[in-house]
């Protein structure tokens, strides 16, 4: 087997052809999407493995790697860093890092970036020519960004009004440094130490005060903008969320947005 030729471009390097090659992740190009995170697959584009998908992919918190989905072929997740929300079945299981997600064909599932920096996921599957995927409606999947609302097997309906795919640079120094940050550099978490319990008193009027401030607020939830208001009202919980975290300097994690959403439906309503 021959040794693969690389191009260079300006996101990064490329595999050009179907022979093996060595890259770091750091050189090598990547993909991007709205709201869909960055990924890098471990293959040239101009020849796609036909028996095998794998590679890294970099969800920033409230990003989702796609739509909720189940396919013929098996799957496995293995989270190399920060934390992710994974639904499967029309469940909620949180991921840290060096969890490992087991998902036999038929499985329904999708990953959302959690926690307070970038989720790096290694995903691998297997690839056959008769492979069918299937995306159904799913409630769960839906409060993230992550449904469809009507179920199909067709990638281009279930995509459909997404932006286009972009190469883009790699994003893997980011979360190298976010790994390798010194504890008790991020946010501390809820008194009650579990990630998905209702913050404390305290703890809500804290993330309130830091998300107000970082918005210019000078009422906590009242002040907030018309936008998020409207969201709110109309159940766009995931809208809600990015907006009220656009432009928020430092690192406030999807859990706690939500949680401030959440509030704010209550004083909306």
């Amino acid at each position: 087997m021959h040794q693969a030729r690389v191009e260079q471009t300006p996101e990064g390097l490329i595999p050009a052809d179907d022979g093996w090659w060595v890259l770091n992740l750091e050189e090598i190009a990547w993909d991007h999407a709205e709201d869909g995170g960055r990924w890098c697959a471990f293959e040239s584009p101009q020849a796609p493995s036909p028996t095998l998908g794998i590679g890294v992919h970099v969800l920033q918190p409230g990003e989702a790697n796609g739509k909720y989905h189940l396919e013929d072929d098996e799957e496995s997740f293995l989270v190399l860093a920060g934390e992710c929300l994974l639904i499967v079945e029309g469940e909620e299981r949180r991921m840290r890092q060096w969890d490992v997600f087991h998902c036999p064909p038929g499985t329904a599932h999708i990953t959302v970036g959690a926690g307070d920096g970038p989720c790096a996921i290694l995903m691998a599957g297997t690839r056959t020519a008769a492979g069918v995927t299937t995306y159904p409606p799913d409630a769960v999947a839906a409060r993230y960004g992550a449904d469809v609302p009507e179920e199909t097997t067709d990638p281009r309906v279930a995509y459909a009004g997404r932006p286009p795919i972009e190469r883009a640079t790699s994003p893997w120094a980011s979360v190298v440094a976010e790994a390798s940050a010194p504890e008790g550099a991020h946010p501390e978490p809820s008194a009650s130490g579990d990630a998905n319990a209702d913050p404390s008193p305290d703890d809500l009027r804290r993330q309130v005060a830091v998300l107000s401030a970082a918005l210019g607020m000078r009422e906590p939830l009242w002040d907030v903008p018309p936008i998020v208001r409207q969201h709110v009202r109309d159940g766009e919980l995931v809208k809600a969320v990015r907006e009220l975290r656009r432009g928020v300097p430092g690192r406030i994690g999807l859990l706690e947005a939500k949680r401030m959403v959440d509030a704010l439906g209550e004083r909306s309503t």
